[in-house]
């Protein structure tokens, strides 16, 4: 068995296997066969985990498409695309029934995984490969929403609210807060769309509420800190950042609601096929 200090990493290039990599203790060793080990670098341009599960007779990477049962208790075998996220959870992906969960709770100890064969790898395929990573940007954006995702759901909530007023003021003289919050509604609509047709599987209600609350601060503090170089008073502050803070709240919760609603429910709440230990069923 591979231990976790001893896991190897799959070496690429250009999407082939080039080679091997492993720490032993502070040794840094390379092999090109995964027999022969030596301290030379090996040139690549994408680095893969070992799973954790799998063993010295047939090591498992990931991103392999492999043949076994999906769960413990099943008896056909599936093609299953192995997946490790960035908090280490290994992972089993059906690519034709789009089922997926960690390892863990698909084979319970003290059961075992099997894996009868690996028949290849998706980072030979570019649509493979972009499906698989629009899987795990998801399941990483579940547990934190990268930064630029969330910069970006802020600006279009920001830019929405500031067009809105900026027209009712043009044609008005005025400005409707209420009005100026429907622009940001429009706005994060547009987005959340663009969104959920380069990855349905981004939506959830656990990332949904995850971005809420990020946006929502995010928004809150923009606001308070435009507020500050007007010259407002503290109080004054306080209750701009704050009243930002649940207004793009309740509007970012709102609008991932009705594009879910829109394109037929959430996208891993939905399944009818219910089995239990199985996160996106």
């Amino acid at each position: 068995e591979s231990g976790l200090a001893y896991r190897w990493e799959r070496l690429l290039r250009n999407g082939l296997c080039v080679g091997y990599r492993r720490e032993l203790g502070r040794a840094v060793m390379f092999s090109k066969d995964g027999y022969g080990w030596s301290a030379e670098s090996i040139e690549h341009d994408q680095r893969h985990t070992e799973a954790n599960f799998g063993g010295a007779s047939l090591k498992i990477f990931h991103g392999d498409i492999i043949e076994m049962p999906y769960r413990y208790d099943h008896q056909e075998n599936r093609s299953l695309v192995v997946m490790i996220t960035d908090t280490g959870d290994n992972l089993l992906y059906d690519l034709h029934s789009g089922d997926v969960d960690t390892v863990e709770a698909l084979w319970p100890p003290p059961n075992r995984p099997f894996v009868h064969k690996c028949s290849g790898s998706v980072w030979t395929s570019d649509s493979l490969s972009k499906r698989c990573n629009g899987v795990l940007r998801a399941l990483n954006a579940e547990e934190k929403p990268g930064f630029e995702m969330v910069v970006q759901a802020s600006v279009a909530f920001c830019l929405g609210v500031a067009s809105a007023a900026l027209i009712q003021w043009l044609i008005f003289e005025e400005v409707g807060p209420l009005t100026a919050l429907f622009g940001g509604l429009l706005s994060s609509l547009g987005l959340l769309t663009v969104w959920h047709r380069l990855n349905p599987y981004l939506f959830s209600r656990k990332w949904s509420i995850s971005m809420t609350w990020r946006v929502a601060l995010f928004c809150g503090l923009n606001v308070m800190l435009v507020a500050f170089f007007v010259g407002y008073s503290f109080a004054r502050i306080v209750g701009l950042g704050t009243a930002g803070i649940l207004s793009s709240g309740l509007i970012w919760l709102l609008s991932s609601d009705l594009v879910a609603w829109r394109s037929g429910g959430y996208e891993r709440d939905s399944k009818t096929s219910r089995r239990p230990g199985a996160r996106w069923d």
